[in-house]
C-alpha cells in the first residue's frame, strides 16, 4: 500500500463491456494508503500513519474523497482534472 492522492481500478467485464471506478483523497485528510483488492473488485482507503492522530472527544473526524463511476475507461486527461479541482476544494 502507497500513500497517493486517488486510485483508480478499470474492470474488463463479460460481453467486452469496461467500467471504471476512482477515488480521489483530499489534502485535508489524514495520511490515507490505498487497498485494492483485485479479485474482489474493491478500492479502499484506509487511514494508516506511523505518528499518533489525535481526535478531540465529541468532535467528528471529517474525512474528504471524490468517487467517480463511469462507463468504460479513464481518460488519464480528464482524470487529472478532477483530481486537480477535487484537491483544491475546501
Amino acid at each position: 500500500m502507497l500513500p497517493e492522492c486517488w486510485k483508480r481500478y478499470t474492470v474488463k467485464l463479460p460481453g467486452d463491456y469496461t467500467i471504471s471506478a476512482a477515488i480521489i483523497n483530499h489534502p485535508s485528510n489524514p495520511e490515507t494508503r490505498w487497498h485494492c483488492a483485485l479479485g474482489a473488485l474493491v478500492i479502499n482507503p484506509n487511514i494508516t500513519t506511523d505518528r499518533e492522530l489525535p481526535l478531540k472527544a465529541n468532535e467528528p473526524l471529517t474525512l474528504r474523497y471524490r468517487v467517480i463511476a463511469q462507463d468504460g475507461a479513464f481518460d488519464a486527461n480528464r482524470m487529472n482534472e478532477l483530481v486537480c479541482d477535487h484537491v483544491t476544494t475546501r
